[in-house]
């Protein structure tokens, strides 16, 4: 005798419940991910690095909050992750940026001028 995910007799029965069950599975995560997006949009303007790096975190704070299982979870920290790396990054280049720019119209005694 055998369970219904063992049983060969019932092999089409299994891969119909498995394959609904995953569209079901699909449509939540799809519903979920467009919730936490609508969300995000709402709250933050992506128009500074800042403001980008503070949607990040807060992503972050979201992935680790949520029912996902622990394997989503990794997945979307580490995209988050490399997604932020690259913003602090330019982040960091801006900086240095700004403070050439101070250093150049300190020298040559201009401001604004100098781009």
């Amino acid at each position: 005798m055998y369970c219904l995910l063992h049983d060969p007799d019932r092999a089409e029965e299994r891969r119909a419940m498995l394959s609904e069950h995953g569209r079901a599975g699909q449509a939540k995560r799809t519903k979920r991910t467009a919730a936490i997006r609508a969300k995000l949009a709402a709250a933050v303007a992506l128009d500074t690095s800042a403001a980008i790096r503070a949607a990040l975190e807060h992503s972050l704070a979201e992935v680790q909050a949520s029912d996902a299982g622990a394997i989503e979870k990794a997945n979307a920290t580490a995209r988050l992750c490399t997604v932020a790396l690259s913003v602090l990054r330019n982040v960091d280049l801006e900086n240095e940026v700004a403070e050439l720019r101070r250093l150049v119209e300190e020298r040559l005694g201009v401001k604004g001028n100098v781009h």
